[in-house]
């Protein structure tokens, strides 16, 4: 069992609950939900390498090749970090084995309304990251990556990292996934400024 989250908190473990299940006669990932979500919150549209790649050379126009570094910022339990009105708890109900009931209070795994859901916050972080960062940085899901002065990089994450606290909580940030060089992987993609390669 896991321990209570304190107000503001977030929740440490991954939730993953099979909301395709059927045997009760209905299913949150049944008919429209992720239409549904679609619609009430836009359609989810990640950044590309293209997207990344083109602002880091922005940003190689205002400080060099040789004065630009990258950085990326990782949130902990993506989904997780969304939280759900007590009062609506009940329309994210899934039938569990044995008779249970999982009753959602903050978003999860496995759910097809999630990626659109979630994709608010990632709009919200990339908009707010970019106003207390030096440099331009996007955010695609939970991952936040940049580009900036090689003096101001450290800080660019670090305000990052703030902003995301902010927004989610003291413990949202996952720092062991958070770096800044000028050689890293973004979105699957290594990008290296010394070689000027993808």
């Amino acid at each position: 069992m896991p321990k209570p989250v304190e107000e503001g908190e977030i929740s440490l473990g991954r939730k993953l609950v099979d909301h395709s299940d059927l045997s009760s006669g209905h299913s949150l990932n049944a008919g429209t939900s992720k239409d549904q979500a679609e619609e009430m919150y836009g359609e989810l549209r990640h950044p590309t390498i293209v997207t990344f790649v083109r602002m880091f050379l922005r940003v190689v126009d205002k400080y060099g090749w040789d004065n630009t570094a990258l950085y990326k910022v990782d949130l902990r339990n993506a989904f997780g970090l969304l939280r759900v009105k007590p009062a609506h708890a009940r329309f994210l109900m899934s039938q569990r084995t044995d008779g249970y009931t999982a009753v959602a209070h903050d978003g999860t795994f496995g759910m097809s309304a999630m990626p659109a859901t979630f994709g608010v916050a990632s709009r919200v972080i990339a908009r707010g990251v970019n106003k207390v960062i030096s440099g331009e940085a996007d955010t695609y899901a939970d991952d936040t990556a940049g580009a900036g002065c090689l003096t101001e990089i450290k800080a660019d994450m670090e305000n990052s990292m703030k902003f995301c606290r902010d927004l989610f909580g003291s413990k949202a940030v996952n720092e062991k996934k958070c770096s800044f060089a000028t050689d890293m992987d973004i979105i699957g993609w290594n990008v290296n400024m010394k070689t000027r390669m993808v």
